[in-house]
């Protein structure tokens, strides 16, 4: 198969280039199989890179194999063609387990997961084959960050009490329901909170087991740097999580 020739009959440079001229409805029908396949080829192509770059082997070639590979993909809504390249099934080359069966020897089974935080429905319109679109939705959820918090890292009990107080800052609770941030908060609270007392608490107390009668004990004053802190935090959060995705250009108020 020649997939030289509608590089360049439609002057294309570049996978993205592929993708937009298979949407383009002037485009012969004669060529849409082969533009899929060069997609298909151009994404395995680009998947094998990451991977060795990720992984610093030279060859995807091995002795012993992996039983079942799982590549998964995060925020693959972001690049249109690669989601679309893996969501094809229409033929075994076009297939990109299959591909990676062919054309590589460290697993026996593949299959490639897509992530992202887009909506269901513009994910699923965006597709190639909504059929073969199975979704998994992970709603919001707090639970990484309540168990990073009570891991075994050193931390003054009263501390955690007091972290624990943080969730009535409205801006802090709802921060915490991203998986990501909640991570990158209670990382925060290790390397600060962790050695921070408000003023006028002993370190000494005990609450015991009497949790719901925190809030009694932190005086009008107390419960202000308590929330202050809580804010603190968020801002910390705020800025390291629009860099890692790719928000970092963008108005606070468009995320």
């Amino acid at each position: 198969m020649n997939r030289i020739y509608p590089m360049m009959k439609y002057n294309l440079n570049t996978a993205t280039d592929v993708d937009n001229q298979m949407q383009n409805e002037a485009t012969e029908e004669n060529d849409i199989s082969t533009l899929k396949d060069l997609r298909a080829n151009l994404c395995f192509d680009f998947l094998c890179k990451k991977i060795q770059d990720i992984t610093g082997c030279s060859s995807l070639w091995g002795n012993n194999t992996f039983k079942r590979v799982h590549i998964i993909l995060d925020e693959a809504a972001s690049c249109p063609w690669i989601y679309r390249s893996v969501n094809q099934v229409y033929h075994e080359t076009f297939y990109m387990p299959a591909l990676f069966s062919k054309k590589t020897e460290f697993g026996e089974h593949f299959s490639i997961i897509c992530c992202s935080t887009t909506s269901e429905a513009l994910f699923k319109e965006r597709l190639s084959n909504q059929d073969a679109f199975h979704p998994v939705i992970m709603g919001p959820c707090d639970k990484v960050y309540e168990n990073l918090l009570n891991s075994g890292k050193t931390m003054f009990e009263t501390n955690k009490k007091m972290a624990s107080l943080f969730k009535r800052n409205n801006c802090f609770r709802g921060l915490i329901q991203n998986r990501r941030c909640g991570v990158l908060a209670a990382t925060l609270i290790f390397e600060t909170v962790a050695y921070m007392i408000p003023e006028s608490l002993p370190v000494e107390a005990d609450f015991g087991d009497r949790s719901n009668e925190v809030s009694t004990f932190f005086s009008d004053g107390n419960m202000k740097s308590v929330y202050f802190m809580a804010d603190f935090i968020s801002c910390g959060v705020a800025t390291p999580y629009r860099k890692s995705n790719g928000s970092n250009d963008k108005p606070i108020e468009k995320l």
